[in-house]
């Protein structure tokens, strides 16, 4: 939606990705994935699916590197502001993590992991915001910790109409004891119920909050709404960074047609020619609130309530893809149209 408002190709990315699945026979997937353009990233990825004979605990690894040419240096107005250099990396990181799964189950899921991360700016990005990493740094590096627990009792994931959702997240950036150059430690949780109200009506209802700790927060951690799913319809041009924030969404939609299929011979491939589809019709509320105590002057969305509403079209399709068209306003008395290719809630 951004991107739409100036359709500058500078910022367009492309790869790709190799599984290499079932690797040593054991349903291990070894990937390797590569990114060019405006955001370059080359990762790796080994997942061992079962470390035991009751196969309920597995194993991830996993490496990245990136650069770019563009970073977003503060919020101003909740607008990004970038600094861009076309002949140097204006910013680079890279790390790698180790992954321990535990399955509960077939709804619960518990995640452990310990990652080691660096990254870098360049001089100009320091001086323009001392606080980018803190005190005026350039370099940093440090340990993380994460922790993550769900409990997903969902029909379907990418396009729920009935059951619940429940995750917990904490993340410990930098440890003290380490001499790491950051200590972050942050919270988030995440609640969402759907019902099914009549034959073609549906409900869905979903909380988001987060909270960190630290009375300091570097920028480049200094994270609210805006980013991500975390995000108020509406409010798709703006970002309001904080220490904590609330974020509530309702949804009623109506099933204008339920899930029909369709065969299209002239694809040869069995797996792709039968081709679902449904469309369903929504009206929705969402409010939020951000706790900026630290970078809120000259940004007027933070620390107070925010609400919008609107209604859209939702088209779903196979391999759980989803096109949200949607028309909301927000508090601000601003409206538009907007795109999104995930699961309202």
């Amino acid at each position: 939606n951004v991107w739409w408002e100036n359709k500058d190709l500078n910022r367009i990315v492309y790869g790709g990705i190799l599984n290499w699945n079932n690797f040593r026979g054991r349903n291990e997937v070894l990937a390797a994935s590569l990114r060019l353009g405006y955001t370059q990233r080359l990762s790796f990825y080994y997942n061992i699916p079962y470390l035991n004979k009751k196969q309920n605990a597995g194993l991830t690894i996993s490496y990245s590197y990136s650069r770019n040419h563009q970073v977003g240096y503060q919020t101003f107005g909740n607008k990004t502001k970038y600094y861009k250099d076309e002949n140097f990396f204006a910013r680079t990181d890279y790390g790698g993590s180790v992954q321990y799964i535990y399955r509960q189950g077939l709804y619960e899921t518990h995640a452990a992991e310990v990652g080691y991360r660096t990254a870098a700016i360049e001089d100009t990005v320091a001086l323009l915001n001392t606080d980018y990493f803190g005190d005026g740094m350039k370099n940093i590096r440090y340990f993380t910790f994460r922790y993550f627990f769900k409990s997903d009792h969902r029909d379907l994931v990418a396009y729920p109409l009935k059951g619940r959702y429940f995750d917990f997240e904490f993340n410990q950036r930098g440890f003290g004891f380490l001499k790491d150059d950051i200590q972050n430690s942050s919270v988030t949780t995440r609640l969402k119920k759907h019902w099914k109200l009549s034959n073609r009506f549906y409900y869905a209802a979903g909380f988001t909050g987060m909270y960190i700790v630290n009375k300091y927060t570097p920028y480049f951690l200094y994270r609210g709404l805006g980013y991500g799913k975390d995000f108020l319809r509406g409010y798709e041009y703006y970002v309001i960074d904080g220490k904590q924030y609330g974020l509530l969404k309702t949804n009623v939609k109506f099933a204008l047609l339920k899930q029909h299929s369709v065969h299209a011979g002239f694809i040869p491939l069995t797996k792709f020619n039968t081709i679902p589809y449904a469309f369903y019709i929504n009206l929705y509320g969402d409010a939020g609130y951000v706790n900026d105590p630290l970078y809120k002057t000259g940004n007027p969305l933070a620390n107070s309530w925010l609400f919008s509403y609107g209604t859209g079209l939702d088209f779903v399709t196979y391999y759980d893809i989803v096109f949200r068209f949607e028309y909301s306003i927000n508090k601000l008395g601003e409206s538009g149209f907007f795109l999104h290719f995930t699961a309202p809630i």
